[in-house]
């Protein structure tokens, strides 16, 4: 029921997602600049426990349960620019097997990002999140998905994307 000329009341603002951390481990890399929390189960898991690698080309790459992380230089491009790029490169591999279903702005560790999700079938149909955010001259690129790319099962009744979002949640830069 509204009075004339009234609005209605605003809806809620989402509160941030609070994550019960408690036996929990934490990542650090002082040379990447992050820190990340993550269940202590990922430590006896081979395809969870972190690892930090690289590419052929030398981007860091860092593995952490149903995430890929990559760590990349924005060639002096907006975060913005960037996603754009990479989204027409992938749109160029795959063809027509993917759909851009969604690219939403986002704030990760207090910066804002840009979150897509794409559909693709390859080698079987998956849609994973990306999550971009740019600091400094570096974008680092978030990578989960339910699909098939994701290796790291550790409970057949859990989304591997809800587990990424809870150690998302944890995510920070250091200095």
């Amino acid at each position: 029921f509204l009075l004339r000329g009234s609005s209605p009341a605003p809806a809620p603002s989402p509160q941030p997602q609070t994550v019960d951390t408690s036996g929990w481990q934490t990542y650090r890399s002082e040379e990447f600049g992050f820190e990340v929390e993550y269940p202590i189960k990922y430590q006896t898991l081979e395809f969870c426990k972190p690892n930090m690698s690289a590419l052929a080309d030398g981007t860091p790459r860092f593995d952490l349960g149903p995430i890929v992380l990559y760590i990349e230089d924005s060639k002096g491009l907006t975060l913005s620019e960037y996603v754009d790029q990479i989204l027409q490169e992938f749109k160029k591999e795959q063809s027509s097997s993917y759909t851009l279903e969604s690219r939403i702005s986002t704030t990760l560790a207090g910066e804002q990002g840009i979150k897509t999700v794409i559909r693709w079938c390859g080698a079987g149909c998956n849609e994973p999140h990306e999550i971009y955010v740019k600091k400094e001259s570096e974008i680092y690129r978030f990578l989960f998905d339910d699909g098939i790319m994701n290796h790291c099962a550790v409970n057949p009744n859990e989304l591997s994307s809800e587990t990424a979002n809870q150690i998302l949640a944890t995510f920070r830069f250091v200095e």
